[in-house]
């Protein structure tokens, strides 16, 4: 892809207009910076749902980044599914997670 297509991307959603399934699809392949899968769905056995972040450059050295979900096809001779939608915008951040736990102690015992 290229400057002017990004630029054409980040106007149309500014504007809230939806992108199409291509558009989406040309994101998830070519802007991909982080992706993973969403609970399994019992319901569908054919898909599984993906989000992925896309990072898009602006003029300068900045970027956004969006959230798009998609269906990655389970099977290789299906396609994976990209839906028209409006990317929304999302930022990093970072948690630290302590966790607690608990082991067993060895205590010697003295013997008379």
């Amino acid at each position: 892809m290229n400057e002017k297509w990004e630029q054409e991307i980040l106007a149309k959603i500014d504007r809230g207009e939806t992108l199409t399934d291509v558009e989406v699809a040309d994101l998830v392949t070519e802007y991909a910076t982080y992706e993973y899968k969403s609970e399994p769905d019992e319901c569908d056995r054919w898909y599984n749902s993906m989000t992925t972040i896309v990072r898009i450059s602006e003029p300068g050295d900045s970027c956004r980044l969006f959230s798009v979900e998609w269906r990655e096809a389970r099977d290789a001779e299906m396609y994976n599914d990209f839906e028209s939608q409006l990317p929304v915008e999302v930022e990093s951040y970072q948690e630290v997670i302590k966790v607690v736990k608990y082991r067993p102690i060895t205590r010697h015992v003295k013997e008379n």
